[in-house]
């Protein structure tokens, strides 16, 4: 049952997911199509009981293969439901913006806010994934912006008192497909280069910028810094995922005073 501050759900793209594994969706259908095609031109010629066996049977393992693939891309990009605190992946429990840990996982060549999949856990619970590329392009701008909601004045109120909020960050994992990729996206948390914002300034590793005295700012998905003559200093593009991306991006809008 839905909950009382349901806004949306977002269901699979089926048009783009075809598109995505044109190849083997593709062949598939062509297998399908050339076994019917054969065995009714075989048929047509010589009638006989084995061969319509034959044909009634690799109908069956078809349909069953057809089945499970169809199964395999409808659990793998379920329905999203999102609410004013939270969200929910299929019929899963919900889990809420607030003190979420997430990033976005991108390839080189994307541009603004693309990306393939997301990564998150709810509090003390596991890494989870949700497969991007089935969505539409903006299917997940209501997980961005309430994300942002929910925690921004928490952590403007920590900043202001004179602390710090931290983004850890790393170099985006190009893995060839295999049975472990998405473990291997999810290891090695510990000891992350962080990005560490202040109200006097904004550190990247070990390198600090006072926000009076350099640009600070994002454009096209690049985190940048400039200094007051626009000289590029420092960029941050696709090849880096960040936790929490979307609220750096708001306390850079926030407090950049160039």
């Amino acid at each position: 049952m839905l909950q009382e501050n349901f806004k949306k759900v977002e269901k699979a793209n089926w048009l783009k997911i075809i598109f995505n594994s044109a190849r083997f969706l593709i062949s598939l259908l062509v297998l399908n199509i050339g076994v019917v095609l054969l065995f009714t031109v075989e048929i047509s010629r010589n009638f006989y009981i084995s061969t319509v066996v034959i044909f009634i049977v690799l109908l069956i393992i078809l349909g069953i293969a057809d089945f499970f693939v169809f199964s395999y891309y409808k659990k793998k990009y379920p329905n999203i439901y999102f609410y004013d605190d939270g969200f929910s992946v299929g019929k899963n429990e919900k889990n809420y913006y607030k003190n979420l840990q997430y990033f976005l996982s991108k390839e080189v060549y994307m541009v603004g806010n693309t990306f393939t999949a997301i990564f998150f856990k709810s509090n003390e619970g596991k890494w989870e994934k949700i497969n991007a590329g089935g969505y539409k392009k903006d299917s997940f701008d209501l997980f961005q912006e309430d994300f942002v909601k929910q925690n921004y004045p928490s952590v403007l109120e920590k900043i202001e008192n004179g602390e710090s909020e931290e983004f850890p960050f790393r170099k985006s994992h190009k893995l060839s497909f295999s049975l472990f990729s998405d473990k291997k996206q999810i290891e090695n948390f510990d000891n992350l280069k962080k990005i560490k914002v202040s109200k006097e300034n904004i550190t990247f590793d070990d390198e600090v910028y006072e926000w009076e005295n350099y640009k600070v700012g994002v454009t096209d998905g690049v985190i940048y810094v400039k200094d007051l003559k626009d000289a590029i200093i420092l960029a941050f593009g696709n090849e880096m995922e960040i936790f929490c991306e979307n609220l750096l991006v708001f306390l850079i809008k926030r407090l950049n005073k160039n």
